[in-house]
């Protein structure tokens, strides 16, 4: 159980970093790293909640 539960963590984790990637905003250009890409802010709240019940 306690690895399903591991294994389902890290695939939200994913799905949460690759939707936070697709509607940060631009792709990236040259002089544009993917490290400039913000996210809304309903995505960085998704994030946060998420790592908040992953930490706790």
């Amino acid at each position: 159980m306690s690895r399903m539960r591991r294994v389902a963590r890290i695939v939200l984790i994913s799905l949460t970093v690759g939707a936070a990637l697709v509607l940060g905003g631009t792709a990236a250009s040259a002089d544009d790293t993917i490290w400039n890409i913000k996210a809304p802010d309903h995505v960085q709240a998704a994030q946060m909640a998420l790592l908040d019940t992953i930490w706790n």
